[in-house]
């Protein structure tokens, strides 16, 4: 079914040199399904996906052979894996090779690229992850706190507001909302939102976003642009705005990304007709002007609680090799790496963190009250283990009720697949499912093995 709008075709066949090319992507669009790709977390088990087929770019990306149902995945809901477009992926591996230590991801959610980022990031750097949108921002947390790694800042600010943190971040990823004309294939109703209008919209859009995070990106800091569109106006025009407006010196990407990506100078794209993966564009800046200096406006804040040492001891025995400095935060006790509690004051001086790091729980005498994301944390040291079957896991996972004999006597975590899920407090002949009732997956359950 082709129901692109004229001037979509238009614009985009000045893309290609040739009628054939310009052919085949359109019929890329109109006449073939996307590709469904997820991305392994490396610091889970993930061996149930070694057969499939590797993405070119990615070290932990593959193809699905078909799209599954997520929602009845245990090992979604355990952060085994994130679903995520093949193209973006590359993203994650730009900031392998820059390897960088203060790291800003502006517009975060729903948090693919943050996931990926915070799985290749080294353990002494520090991760500020944003979503503007208050709704959207509760789902990056959720997908940090099943992904485990406990590195991550999540915020919820405008941009302008890390300006204040005046040459901050060596890096700042912008993955700026867009007119998302990557989407058509997979969206239909992307086709119908879609307009000239709606393109310049977006231009203008992600030019006061830049402007507004420039001061925050350090002289000689990179920035990482990247749309899910194919236009010049928000792709090439873009990139060339932010070197001659800005301050900055484009840096080629000959050899991170694929040979099936195209570039016209400035950016390479993901074509759906090139590359087994849905529309990109992604572009590495170094920026080269330097900053007005804002940093007189950051506030003095009190710092966290440090936990008390007797409660220390219980945290550190769940913490497992990783040294964590360990904080009060309202009634709950989190974890911080280093790098993170050395600078969450100076963060928080800025923009209120909504979660960072790990939230381990409540103690009462002594004695921890796990909180959900503690399940999920890559590194948790516990002893106790439920294991269950896939349709266990399933009804633990809508807090059926559930036979005890499944579960070990007192607190335990429950897995699938050695993929923790949550917990479960076992006392006698009854089960407390601990999963909480805001994550309780819905759908009807159907399944033909364990």
């Amino acid at each position: 079914m082709n129901n692109l709008p004229i001037s979509f075709i238009e614009e985009t066949a000045s893309l290609f040199d040739s009628q054939i090319e310009r052919e085949a992507f359109i019929s890329s669009i109109t006449d073939t399904q996307p590709p469904t790709s997820i991305r392994l977390n490396p610091c889970k088990p993930t061996d149930y996906f070694d057969d499939s087929e590797k993405v070119e770019w990615c070290t932990h990306g593959r193809y699905l052979s078909e799209r599954p149902s997520f929602t009845l995945d245990p090992l979604f809901w355990g952060g085994a894996y994130y679903p995520q477009e093949a193209s973006s992926m590359i993203v994650g591996e730009i900031v392998r090779h820059l390897a960088p230590r203060k790291v800003l991801d502006l517009c975060a959610a729903p948090g693919g690229k943050t996931t990926h980022i915070a799985s290749i990031i080294s353990e002494d750097s520090l991760f500020v992850s944003n979503e503007i949108i208050p709704n959207r921002a509760k789902v990056l947390v959720e997908n940090v706190q099943r992904w485990g790694t406990g590195n991550v800042i999540v915020t919820n600010a405008k941009p302008k507001c890390f300006s204040n943190l005046s040459g901050y971040f060596d890096l700042i990823l912008a993955d700026v909302p867009c007119s998302g004309e990557g989407m058509f294939r997979k969206d239909h109703n992307s086709i119908l939102e879609w307009s000239p209008q709606s393109v310049q919209a977006c231009v203008s859009r992600s030019k006061s976003i830049l402007c507004d995070v420039w001061d925050a990106l350090l002289p000689g800091g990179y920035l990482i642009y990247s749309t899910c569109t194919y236009n010049r106006y928000e792709d090439e025009e873009m990139v060339n705005y932010i070197m001659t407006e800005l301050g900055a010196d484009y840096i080629p990407l000959d050899g991170i990304v694929p040979e099936s990506a195209f570039t016209s100078g400035y950016g390479y794209h993901f074509f759906p007709h090139r590359t087994k993966g849905e529309g990109f564009f992604v572009a590495l800046l170094q920026k080269t002007s330097e900053c007005m200096g804002h940093t007189d406006k950051i506030k003095v804040v009190v710092p966290f609680k440090k936990a008390a040492k007797n409660d220390v001891s219980t945290l550190r025995a769940l913490s497992g090799p990783r040294n964590l400095d360990f904080r009060v935060i309202g009634d709950r006790y989190y974890g911080f790496p280093e790098s993170i509690s050395n600078e969450m004051d100076l963060i928080r001086g800025v923009v209120s963190p909504v979660y960072a790091g790990i939230q381990f729980g409540k103690i009462y005498a002594g004695k921890l009250k796990p909180s959900q994301p503690l399940a999920f944390y890559n590194e948790l040291s516990f002893d106790s283990v439920s294991s269950l079957s896939l349709e266990d896991s399933l009804h633990y996972l809508k807090r059926d009720t559930q036979n005890p004999d499944l579960f070990r006597q007192g607190l335990s975590v429950v897995k699938y697949r050695n993929v923790s899920l949550g917990w479960a407090n076992r006392i006698l002949g009854r089960v407390n499912n601990l999963y909480p009732s805001d994550l309780v997956i819905r759908q009807s359950i159907c399944v033909n093995s364990t």
